[in-house]
């Protein structure tokens, strides 16, 4: 299977025809395959037509999807006592009016 290393090593996915494919990000509205591709589209096009796109401007990465793990599975509550928090014990002086001069 062949990866896309210059591009953060994640593998390609592959057309019908063979060819590998990646998911880019458009940044200008434009043509591709006879269809509009209008900005913030994400598509996918051949990995090289991909890398005209990328360092022309016109297109960007589509960065990989990770889903968010939870990692507090299994972590007991604590009894422990909650933070004392300090308190003003003064009030703040309030400033005499002035005449405006």
């Amino acid at each position: 299977m062949l990866t896309s290393k210059s591009f953060g090593g994640r593998p390609s996915g592959r057309s019908s025809d063979g060819e590998p494919k990646m998911k880019v990000l458009i940044q200008k509205n434009m043509m591709i395959d006879g269809k509009k591709a209008r900005v913030g589209d994400e598509v996918e096009v051949p990995d090289r037509f991909a890398k005209v796109l990328i360092n022309s401007g016109r297109a960007l990465l589509v960065p990989e999807k990770v889903e968010p793990v939870n990692r507090s599975v299994g972590l007991e509550t604590s009894e422990a006592p909650k933070p004392t928090t300090r308190r003003k014990t003064t009030t703040r002086k309030k400033k005499p009016l002035s005449d405006g001069y």
